[in-house]
């Protein structure tokens, strides 16, 4: 491409407009895909005369790190496929004619290497036809047999298995960030689980009802895990709050100084194990005292044995899944006995035991009043002690 045409090419992204078309936004779509073709092609050749070595790169990668602004992982994605590419002239015309789209080349790529992309040569001549106007998924599904039947003809050693990893991360603020790449497998089992774990609230996006089901999901372990002695095992989070925060529902904080919001402190308050703490002067340490459970595993017991399950109207999640709420917050002085508590499971917790604008109360007998935001009043009773309704 020349810099006239990259002039042109500048000229017209400036004054190109996408209104609220959706065929248009299609063209405009392929044609981003045509504009990737030809520039990751362009890039192999760049790379395949040594044009990064001018600029006194170590590699075609780092020269579009550092020119270009590209990520690396970025960088190395468009490399890896403009290599592979030209051993793939059918492939790469497809692409650049917009019969296959940079999602599908994606899909290709990945399943080719350096020797089994030698393979495919003789192949793409049948393939490629096939996969123009499939799916993204299609055309993966039919690498993935292609790659198969490869390996089942070829001989030599088996190929290893790509290694697994996870990676938990800490943002700067706060949050957690989680990538990672699994087998065909262990994929099919996370997807199972949370598809089995995720709350039946049909207004959550995919992505936030895949984080509801994966807390379910450790929670569920962590508290029913054997390696432990004991009864409920709860995971032990180290949290700091000092008695006028607590009383004013301040924030507290992890050992590491990282805040945790009210809402956050109150629903850990609400079940944990708590250690007093005494600090005289300039907050030394005196005196730890003796840690003990709000919610002992007999009261536990005490409240599946009345509740039997989620009380929050609606919800019959199993005591496994569940948490003992304080209806009056422990906090606000609600003591911590079976006048005071239910079973709520970890979503209703979370999102109506200490949602913004939800009041409950309780009787003595276990009879539960709910009342939601909007003022609306529910009322639930243990499933043993409904009220006997007049005929």
């Amino acid at each position: 491409m020349t810099t006239t045409s990259v002039v042109h090419l500048k000229r017209d992204i400036e004054t190109l407009e996408l209104g609220l078309d959706g065929p248009q936004l299609c063209q405009a779509i392929q044609c981003l895909d045509r504009l990737t073709a030809k520039i990751t092609n362009a890039v192999a050749d760049f790379d395949a005369s040594g044009g990064y070595g001018i600029d006194n790169a170590p590699n075609m990668v780092s020269w579009l790190n550092r020119h270009a602004a590209m990520g690396p992982k970025t960088a190395r994605a468009m490399c890896r496929q403009g290599v592979l590419l030209r051993y793939l002239p059918a492939t790469c015309q497809a692409w650049l004619t917009g019969g296959l789209s940079h999602s599908q080349i994606q899909a290709i790529v990945a399943n080719l290497t350096n020797d089994t992309v030698k393979l495919f040569v003789v192949d793409e001549a049948v393939v490629v036809p096939l996969l123009v106007g499939a799916t993204v998924r299609e055309t993966a599904q039919f690498m993935t047999k292609w790659v198969a039947t490869i390996d089942a003809v070829t001989d030599g050693p088996e190929p290893p298995e790509p290694a697994q990893n996870v990676c938990v991360n800490q943002t700067f603020n706060g949050r957690w960030h989680i990538t990672g790449t699994l087998n065909t497998a262990a994929g099919a089992l996370v997807e199972k689980a949370l598809l089995l774990a995720r709350p039946a609230d049909p207004t959550l996006a995919r992505g936030a009802a895949n984080a509801a089901a994966l807390n379910e999901i450790l929670n569920f372990y962590l508290t029913h895990q054997t390696t432990a002695v004991g009864g409920r095992h709860r995971p032990h989070v180290n949290v700091t709050i000092d008695l006028a925060q607590l009383e004013g529902r301040g924030q507290g904080q992890l050992l590491d100084s990282t805040p945790l919001n009210p809402q956050t402190m109150r629903r850990i308050l609400c079940d944990c194990n708590i250690h007093r703490v005494i600090t005289r002067g300039a907050s030394s340490i005196v005196d730890f005292g003796r840690s003990t459970r709000t919610i002992s595993p007999a009261l536990f017991t005490a409240l599946v044995l009345r509740d039997q399950h989620c009380r929050f109207p609606g919800c019959e999640r199993g005591p496994e899944y569940c948490d003992a709420h304080h209806a009056v917050p422990w906090e606000k002085g609600g003591p911590t006995n079976p006048a005071n508590t239910i079973l709520l499971c970890h979503y209703d917790h979370h999102h109506h035991g200490h949602g913004t604008g939800w009041h409950m109360r309780m009787d003595p007998d276990g009879t539960l009043y709910i009342t939601n935001p909007d003022g609306r009043q529910f009322t639930t009773y243990p499933p043993d002690a409904k009220p006997i309704l007049p005929v």
